[in-house]
């Protein structure tokens, strides 16, 4: 019998053994299976952290995209404003400076105009004044003539 109880209890304490073996192993494995899930899980946050700052990134870049074309369009839209406006003023100008020509050029017409009058009435006044002189002198000539005549015809008696 003690060979018995022996072998049964060397058997129990093989049993009792094998058990703590496989408790430790199932231990073991779900502790590396928790912490797989754990790493499983830690990565797919990180994932998921990762897109979520990439879809930050690419908002704001999107956003720094768009102020940059809007600058842009205003820097274009400002510019050509600023042409229209240098065109205006400058067809204002150009109008300005048309009429002003024209009224010195009138001014200056105007003024040879009236430098010619004066010049013909001055010519015409000469004219009045040599024929009034002419006429004086054919006058005188003629009271001449009409003197000597008389002188003549009285000497001739």
């Amino acid at each position: 019998w003690k060979k018995i109880e022996e072998t049964r209890k060397r058997a129990s304490e093989v049993m009792e053994l094998r058990k703590r073996n496989q408790d430790k192993f199932h231990a073991k494995e779900d502790f590396y299976k928790a912490k797989w899930e754990s790493i499983r899980e830690a990565q797919t946050q990180n994932a998921m952290a990762r897109d979520r700052a990439k879809a930050m990134r690419d908002q704001t870049r999107h956003g720094l995209l768009e102020h940059k074309h809007a600058n842009a369009r205003s820097t274009k839209e400002q510019s050509q404003q600023l042409l229209y406006q240098k065109k205006e003023r400058e067809a204002q100008e150009r109008q300005a400076n048309t009429e002003r020509s024209q009224y010195l050029k009138a001014r200056k017409d105007d003024a040879k105009r009236r430098a010619e009058d004066a010049r013909l009435a001055q010519m015409e006044k000469f004219r009045e004044d040599y024929e009034a002189r002419t006429a004086q002198e054919d006058l005188l000539r003629a009271r001449t003539d009409a003197l000597v005549a008389k002188m003549e015809k009285e000497e001739m008696e």
